[in-house]
């Protein structure tokens, strides 16, 4: 039997065992018949196409756009296409705040600039999409915002409110707030930290260059060491502090002064702690302790009650290519993976990073860690 003599589900069967939108456009070339199964069930065929090949994925229901480029995105990834080397700030940025500071220090602190990013489709098609990146450089705050489609517009912003600023200055944390209603409209909302301990919530105005300070989180003068922020429809904030201690706080509670809803506090002082929200609901902390290497918490109303303790892999000191000894209690990133089909429950499945180089797959509600 030839292929064009199937019935019309095998041909679609068929079709969604097909890698790229190329192949399956090929696949449409070879015969008439062929031709009009795929055309009558396009919308159906990339839809399946896009919620089975890239089921963790939200993207707008353009599918046949869709589906072109997230393959194409997907080949360069796994052919290493993707890099990144510098960024070129345009003579056109708008400047808001202070900029002409003068720095007084010679920096010494190690910094990793935070970064976070959002898109939004706002149009009738796939092109008609806003997309966000902001990072931090330094004591400074860069945004780049690109409207592509009809509207098209390419604007950038660099933020400073610090006249004298140092190391104690540079932005740790970084969080985006999506907008939820007006789309077009030009002011971004941005939760961000400084190493000082200073936390807020801040609004940015491209159209006459202005800011507003919303929110202050209370830090009772901790150094901070990151965020993480957990959203929807109650965002939640974390704050990781370098003393070790970690503060919750709501991202919308409707006083502009903030404080923490519920602290995590160390029985001693730790250096290396870190925190993940992996729901509203429940919050991992690397505890850097020899047996107890991962404290899973649940977060309530009432309080904050741990639920699972995670103890130090098998392989607790592995010594690298270099001749030095890796421990494995040194977590250095932890994820959750709960937007993918496979992960069950919110918050159940997470990778964590630990030192001895290897990246642990968690399930908790089956007690797995390989």
């Amino acid at each position: 039997m030839r292929l064009s003599d199937l019935p019309s589900e095998i041909i679609c069967c068929i079709a969604l065992h097909i890698p790229t939108a190329n192949g399956i456009t090929h696949l449409a070339q070879t015969c008439r018949r062929i031709y009009k199964v795929i055309a009558a069930e396009e919308s159906w065929l990339f839809r399946e196409f896009v919620q089975t090949k890239f089921p963790a994925i939200q993207t707008a229901p353009y599918w046949k756009d869709a589906t072109c480029a997230l393959t194409s995105r997907s080949r360069a990834v796994d052919r290493l296409g993707v890099i990144g080397r510098f960024m070129i700030l345009p003579e056109t940025i708008t400047r808001i705040g202070i900029q002409e500071e003068t720095r007084r220090d010679n920096p010494t602190m190690g910094y990793r600039p935070p970064i976070d990013s959002y898109e939004i489709w706002n149009g009738e098609s796939w092109a008609d999409r806003k997309e966000v990146l902001a990072w931090g450089a330094g004591n400074r705050l860069l945004m780049r915002t690109k409207q592509s489609g009809k509207k098209h517009r390419d604007s950038w912003i660099s933020f400073n409110d610090m006249d004298e600023p140092s190391s104690h200055d540079d932005i740790l944390g970084l969080h985006l707030l999506q907008p939820e209603h007006d789309k077009e409209n030009d002011t971004e909302n941005v939760i961000f930290g400084r190493r000082q301990g200073d936390i807020r919530h801040i609004a940015l105005a491209t159209s006459d260059a202005s800011y507003k300070y919303k929110k202050t989180f209370r830090t009772e003068g901790l150094e901070l060491n990151e965020t993480d922020l957990m959203p929807g429809s109650n965002p939640m904030l974390c704050a990781q502090f370098l003393q070790g201690s970690t503060a919750l706080y709501h991202a919308r509670a409707e006083e502009e002064d903030v404080q923490p809803f519920a602290w995590i506090r160390p029985t001693r002082s730790s250096r290396g702690r870190k925190a993940k929200l992996l729901t509203s609901s429940r919050v991992a902390v690397a505890t850097m302790d020899d047996k107890d290497s991962l404290i899973i918490s649940n977060i309530s109303p009432a309080g904050i009650f741990p639920e699972r303790t995670i103890g130090v892999p098998s392989s607790v000191d592995v010594v690298n290519e270099l001749g030095n000894s890796c421990t494995c209690k040194a977590i250095s990133a932890m994820e959750p993976l709960n937007n993918h089909p496979l992960a069950g429950s919110q918050g159940d499945v997470f990778l964590v990073a630990w030192g001895d180089r290897a990246i642990r797959y968690v399930d908790i509600s089956h007690e797995l860690l390989h």
